[in-house]
Parts: C-alpha cells; structure tokens; sequence
C-alpha cells in the first residue's frame, strides 16, 4: 500500500495513560472465542481509536506465546489498567492463562461460525503460530486427535457463548464475517457504542473511521484460512453432524444457517434437516441480527439506559465479569499441546 496521510495517522497509536495515575474512562472489554477474529477486530479498534489495545493474558511482553503479539506491535499486551481502555480477553474459556474474572462497563463481543473457529484452533494448537498450518496430509494421522478436539470444543464453545449471551451488562455483538464484509457501517457502529453517542461527527476520532474506510485494515499477519467454510473439508459426517445438533440454536440465533452455508457440498446430506423450509423462515427472521442496522437499534437502547441512569445521577455500573468457578476449563494451552502432541510433532506449512 502507497504511504498516505491515511495510513501515516493510523499507524499512530499510544497509550490512554502512560504513567496510570488518572482515573480511567469507561473500561470495555473485547470478548471471542479463541480463533473467532479477536486479532482483526483488537486492529480495527487500536486505528479507529490511536489507542492500544490491553490484554488479559497473565504474561508480560517477550514472554511466549505473548510475543507473537507484541512482536507484531500490539505493545499492550498483558496491560490491564488505565494506560489502556479496552482489554481483549478470552474469559471464561480456560484457567491459568488469563487473569480474570474481569471487571468492566461494557463489552464487545466477536463471533464467529465454529465450522471455522473449531478448525482454526485446532491449526494454533497444532502449530503453536497464529499465521501457521498444519499440512493438509496431516489430518488423516490425527484424525482421533481431532475427533476428540471436535467434541471438547463444541461443548466448550456452546458453554462460553452462554456465558456472553446471559452476561447482565451492555453487550454489542459483531459478526466477525459481517465486519470483513461490511466494514464502513459496522464500524461507525463499533464507535457510537464505545463513545455512548449516536452522533459521532464531531468526535476526535471520526477521521480516524473516514481513513480506515478509505485504506481498509492492514492485516498483520496472512490469515489461516480466507475462505469462509473452506474448512468443512476437515470434518467427518459425524463431527458436522454433531456441531449441527448441539450448537443448532447458537447457529440460528447468530444467523449461521443461510443459503451459503448449505451450498457447500459437505454440507449438502443435512440440508433437508436442519435447513427445511420452516427453519429457513425462522432464520429468514433473524436475518437482521447483527446487521449495522441492529448495531444501531442497540446502541439506541443503550443510550436511553445511560439516559435513564444520568437522570438519577448514575452512570453504568463497572463491576466484576464472572468469578473464578466460570471457568470452563482448567487445563493451559501447554497442557493442552501435550496431549495433541502424543503422535509426535505436526508437519507445518505457511499459510496459503
């Protein structure tokens, strides 16, 4: 990309406060499922707001698996406090790596299919790099290793998305398929929820938004996989089947079951089961979810709650996210790799 005045501006980023002695804004959490686009969506906030991202991960930068990060210049990496003002985390999802619960205002949570998370975690475990693959030949060698990583990861992702969807404070979702593809209105929706403002023309940040529509967002590093469900050639008839009975309300509540979807061949023995004409229309409702249109009706409802609080003298409660006992897992990702590695080391490609 050519150097512009675009791309000079949004590559200025800082800390909200470099010595944490002020009081600190609203502090809003950035919550996703491993592999889910937490990393695109973590970028897209640090250049809209010139501010870096924090992290809940219990590691200081160069340390592991948090320098892969840092070294591709997210320095808030395991910053917390008021130096940052929104913190990544992938709370509850397991024990030991992350500091929490956490403690916040608000949250932006990132979803993504699980066809493709399941899949892509699966690469990270296996790879130990976030822009890594294991070799296509690699799959029929741990096939029994990731049968049992498909069973674990849906019951935890349906766990984890629970956990969100009931969570007692302002949540924003953001599809982060829908993001990729509709990225000028969703983003502008992204600002108002963090600004408390549906009006956000005379902000600081609005040329910020105006140059990143322009430029787009500079991916950090190749993704895995570009193409949405290019990984449903992973998976057996049993394990599609099972991510289609057990996650099948999630899937339908975050408009996942479309048209496109069922288009795929591997896809193809379920269409008349679990995308019959009824199911289609239950979906067909749904269809606005998540859409900058929704984005924006919530934003109103927010806004009449800060309203409402503001009137009495409140303003939105910062409080404790979960306690320790959410965890749905206890075992590190190191733990974890152990277990996979039993067969020996995965052979590894760049992504293609």
């Amino acid at each position: 990309m050519v150097e512009s005045e675009e791309t000079t501006l949004l590559d200025e980023r800082r800390f909200l406060d470099p010595d944490n002695t002020s009081d600190a804004r609203e502090k809003v959490l950035l919550t996703s499922y491993p592999r889910s686009g937490n990393t695109y969506t973590r970028l897209t906030l640090e250049r809209l707001t010139g501010i870096f991202t924090g992290s809940s991960w219990d590691a200081k930068p160069k340390d592991g698996w948090v320098n892969d990060l840092y070294e591709h210049g997210f320095l808030g990496e395991g910053v917390k406090d008021n130096r940052v003002w929104i913190v990544k985390t992938h709370f509850p999802e397991r024990t030991a790596d992350f500091r929490g619960p956490e403690e916040a205002q608000k949250v932006i949570h990132v979803v993504r299919n699980p066809f493709d998370v399941i899949d892509s975690y699966f690469n990270l475990i296996m790879a130990k790099k976030q822009d890594l693959s294991i070799d296509e030949s690699e799959y029929p060698r741990f096939a029994s290793i990731f049968d049992d990583h498909v069973r674990e990861e849906v019951r935890v992702w349906k766990e984890y998305e629970t956990f969100w969807t009931k969570i007692d404070m302002p949540v924003l979702f953001v599809k982060y398929e829908d993001l990729r593809a509709n990225f000028d209105p969703l983003a502008k929706g992204i600002l108002q929820f963090l600004l408390n403002s549906l009006d956000i023309s005379g902000s600081e940040y609005t040329p910020r938004l105006e140059s990143l529509v322009k430029t787009g967002v500079k991916q950090l590093y190749k993704p895995r996989v570009a193409t949405k469900y290019k990984s449903l050639r992973h998976y057996s008839h049993d394990q599609l089947r099972l991510i289609l009975t057990e996650l099948h309300d999630f899937l339908l509540q975050y408009d996942f079951l479309t048209d496109e979807l069922f288009a795929q061949p591997e896809m193809a023995p379920f269409k008349d089961e679990f995308y019959s004409l009824e199911i289609q229309e239950q979906a067909k409702a749904r269809r606005g979810t998540f859409t900058a249109k929704w984005i924006e009706e919530n934003n109103h409802k927010l806004l009449a709650r800060l309203d409402k609080l503001r009137a009495s003298g409140n303003e939105l409660e910062f409080k404790p996210v979960g306690k320790g006992s959410d965890y749905l897992r206890s075992s590190t990702m190191e733990e974890y790799r152990v277990k996979y590695f039993a067969q020996g080391d995965a052979k590894i490609k760049q992504t293609a």
